[in-house]
Formats: C-alpha cells, sequence, structure tokens
C-alpha cells in the first residue's frame, strides 16, 4: 500500500503579481421583494357656517343684492393620477317668511381660485349664471397626487320691483363629485 503525503501550497503575493490565477471565496448575495401600499383618502368640499350677504342694511329699490360667500374649499385626497373634480352649486329660493325671491334670482361667480399640489381648477360651466338649478361652479383636471382649491365665490340676488322689507334667508348648497 502506497502512502499519500500531503503538500500544503502558499500563496504569496509573488503569485499574485505573476498573474496567476488564484481561488477566492467571494461574498454572497440575495434579493428581497418588497413592496408598500398607499391608500387614497375621500374628495370633500369645506364651506362657510353661514354667511351674510349684506353686512349692513340695504334700502328697497336696489335691482340686486351681493356679496361674499365665504372661502369654499374643495380638498383631494384620492392620489388619483390624471384625475379630475367637478363642484356644483345650487340655491334655493330666499324667503322673509312671507315674500320669496326665487331661486332662479341667485346667480354665483367663483372668483380667484387658489390650488395647492398638481390640479388645473377653472370656473365652471355655471359660473356667474343662476344657480336655481345645480350647475358646475368650478371644474379641476390634470390632477396627480393629493390637491386642494380654494375660491370665494360672489353670491348675486336679482330683487324685483315688488320686493319687500325683511330678512331673507336660503341656502346655497355645494357639492363635489
Amino acid at each position: 500500500m502506497r502512502k499519500m503525503k500531503t503538500i500544503t501550497v502558499g500563496v504569496t503575493a509573488s503569485a499574485l503579481a505573476m498573474g496567476l490565477a488564484v481561488a477566492t471565496t467571494g461574498a454572497k448575495s440575495a434579493d428581497t421583494p418588497t413592496t408598500f401600499e398607499l391608500t387614497g383618502g375621500s374628495l370633500t368640499v369645506d364651506v362657510p357656517a353661514s354667511a351674510d350677504l349684506t353686512p349692513t342694511h340695504q334700502a328697497l329699490g336696489l335691482t340686486s343684492v351681493a356679496g361674499s360667500l365665504g372661502a369654499v374649499k374643495v380638498t383631494d385626497d384620492r392620489g388619483a393620477l390624471a384625475g379630475s373634480w367637478t363642484t356644483t352649486g345650487s340655491s334655493t329660493a330666499f324667503t322673509n317668511g312671507t315674500y320669496s325671491v326665487d331661486a332662479a334670482s341667485v346667480s354665483y361667480t367663483s372668483g380667484d381660485i387658489t390650488t395647492t399640489g398638481t390640479v388645473t381648477a377653472v370656473p365652471g360651466t355655471g359660473d356667474g349664471g343662476s344657480i336655481g338649478t345645480a350647475r358646475a361652479v368650478v371644474t379641476a383636471s390634470a390632477i396627480t397626487g393629493v390637491n386642494t382649491a380654494t375660491w370665494t365665490p360672489t353670491i348675486t340676488i336679482a330683487l324685483g320691483t315688488d320686493q319687500v322689507s325683511g330678512q331673507y334667508s336660503g341656502t346655497i348648497t355645494h357639492s363635489v363629485a
């Protein structure tokens, strides 16, 4: 039986310098697929709790009464890509208990619109006209992500020559979809 001898070979710097290939143990790597989810929120409209169009008394004989409704703000937390929304405005008749001004006599002008985020907001097709029937007052397009739009509309109520004195009340409604 023949005996085997073990020979130990050392690799020296001079061997590496001569270009000899030296086997080395490389680092191992592994991948971890990773995900996350963003959940969109809602589309909301905030309006003033109340508005007084004529903070000072108005004399009879006027052809119209106009004033600021206060800030209206749409917040879009849906996180849409290429989204849009439309805000509509409508009005009830204004009444003093016995006499009323028809809702068709109420008009709405959005005024300047201030935005945040990526959104293009413009006055709607009903802007400046009667809101006796629901009309688009502000529309938004080119939406990406979270955004807001704020405006302060002017409400104008056309009055008849037979208008009687008193405090008139009505409701302006905004909706967004």
